[in-house]
């Protein structure tokens, strides 16, 4: 399915890639339907935890005050 966007590498201007870059930094997770998985082995340890925590409290499906 498309959604009318553009997916593409974006590179820093040292050449470093972008996205591993945030990445490293858990500012993002690999998508690899589109990455093809080349920024898992970049993924902080419990990151997809993390976040997937973060979005449920973010959609009502969790209590914000849990000890997590």
């Amino acid at each position: 399915m498309s959604h009318d966007r553009t997916v593409a590498t974006c590179y820093l201007a040292d050449g470093r890639d972008l996205s591993a870059e945030m990445v490293k930094l858990g500012m993002a997770i690999d998508w690899p339907k589109y990455s093809g998985g080349k920024y898992r082995q970049f993924e902080v340890p419990g990151i997809r935890k993390k976040l997937w925590r973060c979005d449920a409290r973010q959609k009502g499906r969790m209590p914000p005050n849990l000890p997590y």
